[in-house]
């Protein structure tokens, strides 16, 4: 992964190892709550290019918004 600008895949890895770590459970079932890493055109999302449209219930939305944050802050951009 490119530590500047991962990829979208890169990120979503990411976001998913983080929060097994955290939370426990399992990749399949976190990547399949955490949807895909959604790339913003740069022009209208200048404080970060990327965002994810998570599923799942309340407390499991809240976690991977949270995450998201925090990994947002090392990894503002993506590329494709």
């Amino acid at each position: 992964m490119d530590a500047r600008n991962p990829t979208t895949a890169a990120l979503a890895d990411l976001l998913v190892k983080v929060i097994t770590g955290v939370e426990g459970g399992t990749d399949e079932h976190w990547r399949g709550i955490i949807g895909a890493v959604h790339q913003l055109p740069i022009v209208d999302n200048v404080r970060s290019n990327w965002c994810v449209v998570p599923g799942g219930k309340p407390r499991e939305r809240k976690v991977i918004v949270h995450a998201a944050e925090i990994i947002r802050q090392a990894h503002p951009y993506v590329n494709g």
